[in-house]
């Protein structure tokens, strides 16, 4: 349940199998993947802007949206 991150900081894996076993019924797949299509779209608009409050946001849903991706096995 505790993931290390690309930063190196560990991290609670919600999206991994503990959670998907025993979490609510209500996540799923479709779910995931409205999820996984907001990361992505705030990660493409931070990247769109150049300002450094823009590049650090992009970076950062970059991560997530690494994370989600590594995760999509599961949900699928």
């Amino acid at each position: 349940m505790i993931y290390p991150a690309a930063d190196g900081q560990m991290m609670l894996d919600v999206l991994g199998k503990a959670f998907k076993k025993y979490g609510s019924p209500r996540v799923d797949q479709a779910l995931f993947e409205r999820a996984e299509l907001f990361v992505v779209s705030q990660r493409n608009a931070f990247r769109a802007d150049t300002s450094e409050r823009g590049r650090k946001l992009a970076g950062r849903y970059q991560q997530l949206a690494d994370y989600f991706s590594s995760r999509r096995y599961l949900w699928s």
